[in-house]
């Protein structure tokens, strides 16, 4: 432990270790995993089932933000993606700011943080 105020007197480069650790995963990490790609999985049939002409982008958004935090140490991994129509091919489109229309497509691009492990899910939908 360094003193107050003073500056480390070495660089370590940590990349083997980490290289390592994102190799390696025991039994438990693999647990928080499958938590995490469940609450995103849950999050996103919340979200297709309130999906209907009408609604707007943010909607669904918030269906799927309300999944998120309703699991216990859950939240967003990163800022969700509700695209639809012409929106559903914008590369990382995140204004969520149009209304469905019957026809459209939707693209979905959410997941969740659980305990420090992401999940990540991409579903485009009519």
């Amino acid at each position: 432990m360094r003193a107050r105020g003073t500056a480390p007197q070495a660089i370590n480069d940590v990349h083997a270790l980490l290289d390592e650790m994102r190799l390696r995963k025991d039994s438990a990490e693999i647990d928080v995993m499958r938590r995490a790609a469940r609450i995103s999985t849950d999050a996103h049939r919340r979200a297709m089932r309130a999906t209907k002409p009408g609604i707007g982008e943010f909607a669904i958004e918030a269906e799927l933000m309300h999944e998120f935090r309703r699991k216990w140490r859950s939240a967003p991994a990163y800022t969700p993606i509700v695209a639809s129509g012409a929106h559903a091919c914008v590369l990382h489109y995140v204004e969520n700011a149009d209304v469905l229309r019957d026809g459209d497509l939707i693209l979905i691009d959410a997941g969740c943080e659980f305990d420090g492990y992401a999940s990540d899910i991409t579903r485009t939908f009519l």
